[in-house]
């Protein structure tokens, strides 16, 4: 091939004509095959021709027979051909043929009310995908932005408007306290648990926010946690800790519907209705930048997560 330069390279077109008329050996049948006319035909073997300085097709009564250079051409042609359409195709995504680690910002409560009941079922459709999961922190929006992390388990607001959002679970708090404790028996006579039944035991506070994360937001979290800020006798970021604060004391802890009744299925815990005043309803979210709303990897990934959340809601009923 000639050092032509690179803007003078034959495009897709030429390439079809070549192909095609390597098969037909006329320039008439080739015109009829890509729907177009006998003159385009030559114009594009002309161009075909000064490119790659042979003649490709000599006439030999009515036919076009290729020659040598043609022959020798046209395995790279058909090659060059079957990778623009692959490039042209639509992708198919298949969750089986997906390697890939998604990055995934969670607290501990996230990642057992989340995460935990899709774990096997993502596994199962996409056994080589693997979880990176970190904690929460003031850079997840700009770590959103610049692609270091895919999604983040996030209930507060506000959230960046170039960031979308999907509802999990839209739930109260309950309270978690040890089997037997005085507060269940309170519940099983009066029907309901008093602010001041609560504020007599011990109580487990949790609290994740930093104040790295934005002064809005710190706001908002403050104002969710505003009814806990006395009386704690223990204060910690760490969900999951908390319930074994509570297995051998008196004291209780506010805690995520979902992972007090999971909790209370593996250990002897008790899952009790908040007051209306302080169980607040909220919803649990996951939260990804808008510039990866066409990844189709991670849409399947919020998909099993929302299933998983549908799933257990149903169970639940």
């Amino acid at each position: 091939m000639h050092n032509q330069s690179h803007h003078n390279y034959p495009d897709n077109t030429v390439l079809l004509v070549l192909s095609s008329l390597f098969k037909t050996m006329s320039l008439t049948l080739t015109g009829n095959e890509l729907g177009t006319s006998t003159a385009t035909i030559s114009r594009a073997l002309s161009t075909a021709r000064e490119f790659f300085a042979d003649e490709l097709f000599v006439r030999s009564g009515p036919r076009m027979v290729p020659t040598a250079r043609m022959r020798e051409l046209l395995p790279d042609i058909n090659d060059v051909l079957r990778r623009l359409e692959k490039l042209s195709a639509p992708t198919v995504f298949d969750p089986a043929d997906l390697s890939r680690t998604f990055r995934i910002a969670a607290a501990d409560n996230g990642v057992l009310a989340f995460l935990f009941p899709a774990f096997k079922r993502i596994l199962k459709q996409a056994p080589q995908v693997k979880l990176d999961v970190i904690g929460l922190n003031g850079d997840l929006f700009e770590d959103l932005r610049n692609g270091r992390l895919d999604l983040a388990m996030f209930p507060f607001d506000p959230i960046p408007p170039e960031c979308r959002s999907v509802v999990l679970v839209d739930e109260p708090d309950v309270l978690l306290v040890k089997k037997g404790h005085p507060l269940v028996a309170i519940y099983k006579e009066k029907g309901e648990l008093s602010l001041s039944d609560i504020q007599a035991y011990p109580k487990v506070k949790i609290s994740n926010v930093t104040h790295n994360f934005s002064a809005a937001v710190v706001r908002y979290h403050a104002s969710l946690m505003a009814h806990e800020s006395d009386g704690a006798s223990i204060s910690m970021p760490y969900f999951l800790a908390a319930p074994w604060m509570v297995l051998e004391t008196e004291a209780t802890v506010k805690i995520l519907e979902k992972n007090g009744r999971l909790l209370a299925r593996y250990l002897p815990l008790e899952v009790l209705p908040l007051p209306p005043s302080i169980a607040g309803h909220y919803e649990r979210r996951v939260i990804w930048h808008e510039n990866a709303s066409g990844d189709p990897a991670l849409r399947w990934f919020i998909a099993m997560l929302r299933a998983s959340c549908q799933e257990q809601a149903q169970q639940s009923t």
